[in-house]
């Protein structure tokens, strides 16, 4: 946190949204993007102890099992076939060289790997 004294009037306190005039103090507070949060000095002790007792109230909920409520997020696509797609996705080149091959052991074999990778959904 920085200290300033307002050099013009362009300048807008972020809490209480009024205007610093030219030669007032006033304090800079950088957030995430590293762009300045000014504010008067008694509006930002305001504005950090809300967002601090926010903060703390927050952390003890999650805390004591009570959590926020999140929207269940609808998957795009396709619904998953296999549990491991990569794994089953070789079993099945796999499948193909040996089917090609002649080798019908080996492709029984493969054949039962793939099955066991099959996510089962009860309909």
């Amino acid at each position: 946190m920085k200290f300033f004294t307002a050099k013009n009037n362009s300048w807008f306190c972020f809490h209480c949204g009024a205007q610093i005039l030219e030669g007032e103090h006033c304090c800079g507070f950088p957030n995430k993007n590293k762009i300045m949060l000014l504010f008067h000095p008694e509006c930002y002790i305001t504005w950090f102890t809300e967002n601090f007792n926010y903060k703390y109230q927050r952390w003890k909920m999650e805390q004591t099992g009570e959590k926020k409520r999140h929207w269940k997020k609808s998957k795009l696509g396709r619904p998953r076939i296999y549990k491991n797609p990569y794994k089953a996705r070789n079993i099945q080149s796999l499948i193909c060289y040996h089917r090609k091959v002649g080798n019908q052991d080996k492709v029984q074999e493969l054949g039962q790997m793939l099955r066991d990778l099959e996510i089962r959904r009860e309909q």
